[in-house]
Parts: structure tokens; sequence; C-alpha cells
């Protein structure tokens, strides 16, 4: 038998060994694409509380958040940018959240206002969400009164539907009344072999996402420490962000011990506040972190405005990128106004 092909009986293990492979790894990948959905609309909904906490502080500032939404108070959140307000809070306008307040890549997000005055942020590739309760979506909903907030929430993805599972079904109806021919089963082998061979192991190595983990990572970390200033008023607790671009590690520094000499600097120079505040590239990953030329580190004003040695004021307000390098090179913008974005 060594001259001759594959038996029928050959052919049929080899399609039942690669069919347990596509059966157990096509449904991790899809719930992989369902985790990425939702971890993405957590950083709108991240992004759009710290656009909200930027708008409460300057109306704090200009004393109309208690003015009531029938009289349509208004900010001004930079040069010739104005928006409407509710008791401090960016209202429930879409135009407004969408050109204003967010940037957001508008091929793959959308916005509608529901009833009850809720903004909800959806991927457009999904239908119109009609309620805070569907899933995957990020919301906003505007305070009911003063000195209330507003609330947040997201909605976790899920795509393994009931559409999934219906063409699963119709595929193992074909045919249903005859086998398969010799030549048949080949072609089935060869397919299956050639997605095998292509999302397996995509599957079992990271090769090639660290970098977008590490980017998402550090907008969610940067929007929470820019927050934690301008949230915090007691000058004596250190708000410097260091970059150390030969340890791979960014993040708030530790304020010095209260015992320490009043000389003493206020942020203690290598010590880093906490895993919730630091983002540190394993060993392991062939990636790095660069800043804009010259900066190693800056801060936040009380605004949300980056501060930086030569940079900060009115003069020469600050503009600073970090780009995450490996694979690929993904940057991040930290922009005059305090905006937080992926480029």
């Amino acid at each position: 038998m060594n001259s001759k092909g594959f038996t029928l009986i050959e052919l049929v293990v080899v399609i039942v060994i690669l069919g347990i492979l596509a059966v157990t790894a096509v449904p991790k990948y899809i719930n992989l694409q369902a985790e990425a959905q939702t971890s993405t609309l957590e950083g709108v909904k991240v992004a759009m509380q710290g656009a909200s906490a930027l708008v409460y502080s300057k109306s704090l500032v200009a004393g109309n958040h208690k003015i009531l939404p029938s009289a349509t108070p208004t900010i001004e959140i930079a040069d010739d940018v104005v928006i409407s307000i509710t008791y401090g809070y960016p209202s429930n306008s879409k135009s407004e959240w969408r050109d204003k307040l967010l940037d957001l890549d508008l091929s793959a997000f959308a916005f509608t206002v529901i009833t009850g005055g809720s903004i909800i942020v959806y991927l457009s590739e999904n239908d119109e969400p009609a309620s805070t309760l569907e899933d995957c979506i990020t919301f906003y909903k505007v305070p009911s009164g003063v000195g209330l907030k507003p609330e947040f929430g997201t909605n976790q993805c899920f795509l393994m539907d009931d559409s999934i599972t219906m063409n699963h079904s119709n595929l193992l109806r074909v045919r249903k009344n005859s086998g398969f021919t010799l030549i048949e089963l080949i072609v089935v082998i060869i397919m299956i072999a050639i997605m095998a061979a292509t999302i397996v192991p995509k599957l079992l190595s990271s090769k090639g996402f660290e970098e977008y983990t590490y980017r998402d990572e550090l907008i969610v970390k940067l929007r929470a420490i820019q927050l934690r200033t301008m949230q915090q008023t007691d000058v004596s607790e250190c708000q410097e962000v260091k970059v150390d671009v030969t340890n791979n590690i960014i993040g708030l520094l530790k304020t010095k011990d209260e015992l320490a000499p009043v000389s003493d600097p206020l942020c203690i120079a290598s010590v880093y506040l906490g895993e919730s505040t630091t983002v540190t590239i394993n060993d392991a990953h062939n990636v790095n972190f660069i800043i804009s030329a010259g900066l190693s580190r800056f801060s936040f004003s009380s605004l949300g405005k980056p501060e930086a040695a030569g940079c900060g004021d009115v003069i020469t307000p600050c503009e600073i990128t970090l780009t995450v390098a490996g694979e690929s090179s993904l940057a991040i913008n930290i922009n005059r106004e305090g905006y937080i974005y992926a480029l």
C-alpha cells in the first residue's frame, strides 16, 4: 500500500481532527473579537468621563453650573468652541459630543440620543440601539439636578448570536442525503488545513498585538492620571508623569515621605505610585516607548491640560505625542486642551 494515496477512512480521520481544531479555535477567535470591542467601548467611556470632568471644571470656574437647563446655559471649552451644558456637565447634544467633545473615527462609531435623554455611542457596524439596556454600547445620561453627577455605562459585546448558530446549522445540513466524493474530501482537507495554518498560530501567539494592548492600557491610565489631577486639590501631592524610555515605564511618580527634608524634591525620582497609574512593558515583548523630543516628564493642570518644561502656558501650549513602537508604531496624542486619543 506504500505506492497508494490515503484511503477513505484515513481521509475521514484527518477531517475529524481538523474539524475539532476548527470548532475549538473559531469560537475562541470570535470571543476575542467581542472582548476587543467591549474594551474599545470602555475606552470611549473613559474619554466621555474625561471630557465631562473638563467641562464641569470650566463651568465651576464660570459659575454657571447651577443654571437650569431651560435657560440653555453654555460654556466655552476652547477658542470658539462652545457647548451647551446641563447643571455644569455636557448636555445630550449628539452633534456636540460627536464634533466637539470626542475625537472618534466616525466610520467606526455612531451616536444616537434616545427617549429619556441619554446619548449612546455604538459601533457603526451594529444596528442603532433603542435603549441603554442593549449590548455593545457606551452611554451617557445627563444629571437630573444641581450637585448630581451624570451616569456613564458600557454594556458588553457578544458576537456568538443566533445568526451564527443558524448559519452553522445550515452548513451541517448541506448534502445530508449524499456522501462526499474522494475529490471533495481532498478539497475540504486543503481548505481546513489552510484555515488551521493561518488562524491557530495567530491565536497561540501574541506577536504583533502587544503594541495595541500597551497603547490601549496607556490611554486608559493617562486619562485616569488626568482625572486624578483635576480632582486633586492638595499641592503637596506629586502630579508628575515620568517617561522612562530606557526601562520602558510610564507612570505617575510617588510623593516624597512626610518625614523627608523640605529641601527634597516633591516627587521621588524613580519610584512610581502604583500599578493603577503605571504602564510597564514586559521584557519578553519587542515593544518600546517613545516620547516627544526633549521631554521625559510632564503633568496635567487642574483643567486637565498638559504641562511640561518649557511649555504649558498661554504663549507656548503643550502638545505631547507618545509612541508605542513594535511591529507597528502606534501614536497617542495629548493635545493642548487635554484630549487624549490614539492617532
